[in-house]
């Protein structure tokens, strides 16, 4: 397995520049592997929450590969080192077992390293469980057709394979329905916190706060999300997190935000509501939970949902886009299936930069929702994704 040495910072009091002044060679003067390393970088050493932490960076890997092949390839070692870790598809590698924290009686995973606790292996977000798997998904089909990657095709169905399962197993155990089979009345939230194999947990590991518990079940948010997020369950859940968050100030401080991603499921315009109302340090880094999302990234979720018809009062037509590479603007709106549809689903991927202009619920006039994006979508399903024509040529373009 590969684990991180971890870096102990030193910058001279700032007579220096900054530097990892621990030596990692021989293998022994490696921190994280001292007895005491094993609290480092989340047990890392212990091979504890691999899958949550190399799938960031997989993920980051797979755009990259989008946008700037020539740095890609140049990290392809150090990135398919992370994948072999957690995401090895190959029994026959001698260095690393094949899919490390996969349980695949449950179908879910397990975070928990090498370590003995009284209820056994556990797990917490599932969220960044899918997120991982989806990584490798994304970096397959990212290189599925380029020289020197043999080995995409594979990873990117073992990639999909693995996200399904995940999905799944989160959705039957930690999203807790009323009248669980599996539960009973005793449990009354609505999702787990903690699973292990011994008891299911209404906390997390940093804390006990009710909107904790069911935020980290909800990031990142990244398309793989579409598949994650039940709308039955979120209807049930909605309810639960909105009260905790509600009752609670501390929760506007970055753990809002998944309350407002969550609600776009349900209803759109009332998530860009409550994406509006959050504090104007919402998503600065030094609230908890807001350093791995951005308005940005939360105005494009909110705008590739499935918008009702019904919810366009007075208005008739298609999705009007306003191109940064068109001098005009170009009306988008028919599916491969011939419907008109606004606005456009997620299943879809774009290269370019594009400002979005959706009908007002007033009229036919159109107000700006989304801002100049660069966003890379890798759908897992992709049979119904939409193509968006520009100038007689595909715009949006599904991955297969």
């Amino acid at each position: 397995g590969m684990i991180s040495c971890g870096c102990m910072y030193d910058d001279c009091y700032g007579y220096c520049a900054p530097r990892c002044a621990n030596k990692i060679e021989p293998a022994e003067n490696c921190p994280s592997l001292a007895e005491a390393g094993a609290n480092m970088n989340f047990g890392n050493s212990i091979y504890n929450d691999h899958h949550f932490h190399y799938g960031y960076f997989v993920y980051a890997a797979a755009v990259l590969a989008r946008f700037d092949s020539a740095a890609e390839q140049r990290l392809r070692p150090q990135i398919l080192s992370l994948i072999r870790d957690y995401g090895n598809p190959s029994a026959d590698d001698p260095f690393f077992p094949v899919a490390r924290h996969k349980d695949w009686f449950l179908g879910t995973s397990w975070a928990g390293g090498l370590q003995r606790m009284a209820n056994g292996r556990n797990q917490e977000s599932t969220s960044e469980a899918v997120n991982s798997y989806y990584a490798l998904y994304a970096y397959g089909a990212s290189l599925q057709d380029k020289d020197g990657a043999p080995f995409a095709r594979n990873l990117r169905d073992f990639g999909r394979l693995l996200t399904a399962m995940e999905a799944h197993g989160a959705d039957v155990y930690w999203h807790v329905r009323r009248n669980s089979k599996i539960y009973g009345a005793d449990y009354k939230h609505r999702v787990v916190g903690i699973m292990w194999e011994h008891v299911a947990e209404f906390q997390t590991w940093f804390g006990a706060a009710n909107y904790i518990v069911s935020g980290i079940q909800l990031l990142p948010f990244t398309p793989v999300m579409e598949s994650a997020l039940n709308k039955e369950w979120v209807t049930q859940h909605l309810p639960e997190y909105s009260h905790d968050c509600a009752i609670d100030p501390e929760c506007r401080r970055g753990w809002s935000w998944p309350l407002c991603l969550e609600q776009a499921v349900l209803d759109p315009r009332k998530a860009l509501e409550c994406i509006r109302a959050l504090p104007a340090d919402a998503f600065h880094a030094d609230n908890a939970a807001s350093n791995g999302n951005s308005l940005t990234n939360s105005l494009h979720w909110i705008a590739t949902r499935d918008f009702p018809t019904e919810s366009f009062r007075g208005w008739s037509g298609s999705l009007t886009t306003v191109a940064t590479t068109a001098s005009e603007t170009t009306t988008h709106g028919t599916t491969q299936k011939g419907q008109t549809m606004a606005p456009p689903n997620a299943s879809t991927t774009t290269s370019e930069s594009w400002w979005s202009r959706w009908p007002s619920s007033e009229g036919n006039s159109t107000s700006p929702w989304c801002y100049e994006l660069d966003v890379v979508y890798f759908p897992v399903e992709d049979e119904e994704a939409s193509r968006f024509q520009l100038k007689g040529r595909t715009r949006t373009q599904a991955i297969s």
